[in-house]
């Protein structure tokens, strides 16, 4: 486990339940990390702040997506339960099986590509096609297809698309920002 050039060498459990991390640094320094974020060297120190400060922001930039991604769902629950009812929910229940299958299916084109297992990217692709498809007949059998945004209809299965992209895209930028030593640090 690395943090900066620092590497992470030795975990200490102790008897009163608390915990400490032995760091070392490529000059030789070794440094404590102990309980309520006590560090004993101050570049270790300075380092762990300013990823503390990066995972706060990330966490504010993951909220607002969340948002953002979650929020159709709302939008078209109340609008279709609203104006259709029993059929509103099947036009719910449609577009969240739409918005899993492409949010799968994008993720099985956007893997990285180092990713070479083509087997299973193909085994997630036929899955989150089937997916979407029941969800589109979903969508088709209920009187509810397009949402009103701003007097502007926008079919569901449009919504979908662009929700799993988004979410897809969000998912990636995760993976790409965490830090596997600011887990460690965090969980103090």
């Amino acid at each position: 486990m690395k943090l900066g050039d620092w590497v992470l060498i030795k975990f200490l459990d102790f008897d009163d339940g608390s915990s400490a991390h032995i760091y070392k640094h490529p000059d030789g320094r070794e440094a404590i990390v102990g309980p309520g974020r006590y560090c004993s060297d101050p570049d270790l120190s300075w380092l762990m702040q300013k990823f503390a400060r990066r995972e706060k922001k990330q966490s504010q930039i993951n909220l607002i997506l969340s948002i953002i991604l979650n929020g159709p769902l709302l939008l078209v629950a109340i609008q279709a339960i609203s104006d259709s009812s029993w059929g509103g929910l099947l036009a719910t229940a449609g577009y969240g099986m739409c918005s899993c299958g492409t949010f799968g299916g994008w993720n099985s084109l956007l893997i990285d590509p180092f990713d070479k297992n083509l087997k299973g990217r193909l085994e997630l692709l036929i899955i989150c096609i089937s997916f979407f498809t029941i969800g589109v007949l979903f969508i088709s059998l209920s009187s509810f297809k397009q949402l009103i945004i701003i007097n502007v209809p926008v079919p569901l299965m449009a919504i979908s698309l662009f929700v799993g992209l988004f979410g897809s895209i969000k998912l990636r930028w995760n993976n790409r920002v965490t830090e596997p030593g600011l887990n460690l640090f965090l969980a103090q």
